[in-house]
Parts: structure tokens; sequence; C-alpha cells
């Protein structure tokens, strides 16, 4: 029996170490979490997410416009297939290309006129090299007012400056 007692006392005793260095632990992760959300506010980093779809979007219209050199005219329009033959881009990326297309349609470049092969008008005038590389050095100099959306930024930059090259692997 005294041996019995000697064990759980130490058992005892190690449980409440166990809840000291927890309690320990919870306080320093509470203080670093609290750091982190305070430091940077949800509504900040909201607005800095803003500012990178829309350097998204620019990274969109520059590989497209600039580095495919698509310059269509008002009013002309293009399937989807008609859109990867042009370019010379495989079948295998068909979704891909749809996808940027439809951002395309959603920034007010083209209009959907057909669902069921996908088909596009065009219904602004392309916009000029110049412009988009000048609206991408603005919106990543904006994004430089957002910390916190640092890696995010780096991301889409990185991955933007890519984007032609991808459709020719």
């Amino acid at each position: 029996m005294f041996i019995d007692t000697k064990f759980f006392g130490i058992h005892f005793q190690e449980q409440e170490n166990h809840d000291k260095q927890f309690a320990s632990l919870k306080q320093a992760v509470t203080r670093e979490f609290d750091a982190i959300f305070n430091g940077a506010p949800i509504e900040a980093h909201r607005k800095g997410l803003e500012v990178i779809e829309s350097i998204a979007y620019q990274y969109i219209r520059n590989a497209i416009f600039v580095e495919m050199g698509w310059s269509p005219t008002v009013g002309e329009t293009i399937t989807l297939l008609d859109f990867l033959r042009l370019h010379k881009i495989r079948y295998e990326y068909k979704l891909l290309v749809q996808t940027l297309l439809r951002r395309l349609e959603l920034g007010g470049f083209l209009e959907a006129v057909a669902a069921a092969q996908p088909t596009w008008r065009v219904i602004q005038e392309t916009p000029s090299k110049a412009s988009v590389g000048e609206t991408i050095k603005t919106l990543q100099t904006t994004i430089l007012q957002f910390p916190e959306c640092e890696q995010d930024a780096y991301f889409v930059n990185y991955i933007g400056e890519l984007k032609f090259e991808i459709f020719s692997l």
C-alpha cells in the first residue's frame, strides 16, 4: 500500500507540472495570436487582398494582350477553341484558358455570347502594353501599404510573371 501511495503521489506531481507548463504555453500562444491580429486588422488584410486581386487581373491582361499579342477589335467574336488554335495553346489547357477569358469577361473586356461552345464578343479596346505594365507597377507599389499581404503578393507576382510560359509547357 505504501508503494501505491508514493506512485500516485509522483503521478499527481507530474500532472501538476504539466498543467503549469500547459498554462504557460497557452499564455504565450495567446500573446502571439493577439499581437498578430491586433497588429494586422482583418479589414486591412481584406483591402490588401483586393489590391492583389487587381494585380492578378492585370497579369491576365498582360499574358493575353501583351505576351500573346492578341489585339482583337471591338465587336469581334472568338470561341475558346479558336483562341487555343490562334495562340497555339495545347488543348489540355482549355479549362485554364476558359477561366482566364471568363475573368476578362468579369473585367468588362469580353461579353459572353454562347455557353454551349464558349464564345465571347470583344466590347472594349485592347489595352496597350505600356498601360498594362504601368498599372501593374502602380498596384505593386500600392500593395506595399499592406505588409500583412506580403506572401500573397509575392506568390501572385511570381505566378503572374510565368502565366504565358505555363501555356508553352
